[in-house]
């Protein structure tokens, strides 16, 4: 960062300008060791709608290890007695979830690659 400090005092106004909102974006975007202690302590609390909530977080999560994160709380919570919270199922059910340019990864909820990457509902567990 000090080299993106001492480039917004460049006598180039397009350097200083751009190198300024380099430090703007750097400074605004919360650390991902914060993201990731507030899923934890999202799941370990458990509130209603806890896994809508990361749900429609994860594709924002930024680093792969707070998807990770993500994704154990969502093995955590998102399955009750055998059966996917309704929140999940409308996720696996959405055709949109894990296309190219979505901004998700096509993974299953449980955290480990989709075996049924043609159909997500295949992640679910089957009900007995």
């Amino acid at each position: 960062m000090p080299f993106l400090r001492e480039a917004t005092r460049s006598a180039h106004r397009e350097v200083a300008h751009r190198a300024g909102q380099c430090l703007g974006e750097i400074t605004s975007a919360p650390e991902a060791s914060i993201l990731a202690a507030a899923v934890r302590c999202l799941v370990r609390r458990h509130p209603q709608e806890t896994v809508a909530v990361l749900l429609e977080f994860f594709p924002f999560a930024g680093e792969e290890w707070v998807e990770d994160e993500v994704l154990t709380g969502l093995g955590t919570l998102g399955v009750k007695s055998g059966k996917p919270e309704p929140a999940l199922q409308t996720a696996l059910q959405d055709p949109a979830a894990g296309a190219p340019g979505s901004g998700r990864r096509r993974r299953c909820p449980l955290g480990r690659p989709c075996p049924a990457a043609g159909r997500a509902s295949g992640c679910l567990p089957t009900p007995t």
